[in-house]
């Protein structure tokens, strides 16, 4: 099965909505990763209130496409209330960035996970 990453920057809500990811994460058999190197999918979740928060995010989320050079099929998402205002031009300007999901669809973010997660494989295949 898949491992996923989940990093959280700012405040305490983005911890619980964290905990909300991984738990619907694990219950479709995904598997908690030790690093992010380790894991298929890597999602941060940040605030845009703090903005040291938001710059940690988009510092670190550019050190990770990295990754992708080894591992190309890996999933990258940025999610929470900087996904939320900023969206777009996250896309835009992060070329590596697979997902952007705001405060109002934590609840799909396993689902949308999955999704890409078997369209990376099957272009793998």
């Amino acid at each position: 099965m898949p491992k996923f990453f989940i990093k959280t920057y700012g405040c305490q809500m983005n911890e619980r909505d964290s905990e909300q990811v991984a738990r619907s994460l694990l219950d479709r058999g995904y598997e908690a990763a030790a690093s992010e190197a380790e894991a298929d999918v890597v999602l941060l979740n940040t605030c845009s209130v703090r903005d040291m928060a938001e710059q940690k995010a988009l510092g670190k989320m550019g050190l990770l496409g990295r990754l992708r050079a080894n591992k190309p099929e890996m999933v990258f998402g940025l999610l929470g209330c900087m996904a939320q205002s900023r969206g777009e031009e996250l896309v835009r300007d992060i070329e590596h960035v697979d997902l952007v999901v705001g405060t109002q669809k934590f609840h799909r973010v396993a689902e949308y996970v999955d999704e890409l997660v078997q369209r990376k494989r099957a272009l793998r295949d």
